[in-house]
């Protein structure tokens, strides 16, 4: 869907040379579209995401049908509402696994302040 968009995006430039907000969607596309996918967080690449809908709603809003972005934005909004919603069925496992994480170092802190506490009962505790 971006490069669809930065194609139109491109092709709207073209038609509005020196357009702010045009430019600002076109940078920021071409910038996401550039991140390497696998190096780079799914929080910054939400981001770039978002950043791009804002400017071309705000684009969307004050244009004519004749010049609007059209389906490419609306296949972009598909895509980021498909990941928001990953991101939320994810959440569960998350916290289930970080539960499990500090359930771990709890048992295992535990357990060198039980051995503390016997020795400190037992008298054993050199001061």
């Amino acid at each position: 869907p971006l490069d669809r968009l930065v194609a139109r995006v491109g092709q709207l430039l073209s038609l509005f040379p020196g357009n702010a907000v045009l430019g600002s969607v076109f940078k920021v596309a071409d910038r996401v579209r550039k991140l390497d996918a696998l190096h780079t967080s799914a929080g910054k690449l939400m981001a770039g995401l978002e950043e791009i809908m804002k400017h071309s709603q705000d684009w969307e809003q004050h244009s004519s049908k004749r010049v609007q972005i059209g389906e490419p934005l609306i296949e972009l909004r598909q895509l980021v509402a498909a990941l928001r919603k990953l991101e939320l069925e994810s959440w569960p496992k998350l916290l289930l696994s970080r539960e499990k994480e500090f359930d771990r170092k709890a048992r295992r802190k535990w357990i060198r302040l039980h051995l503390i506490f016997e020795e400190f009962l037992s008298g054993d505790v050199s001061q």
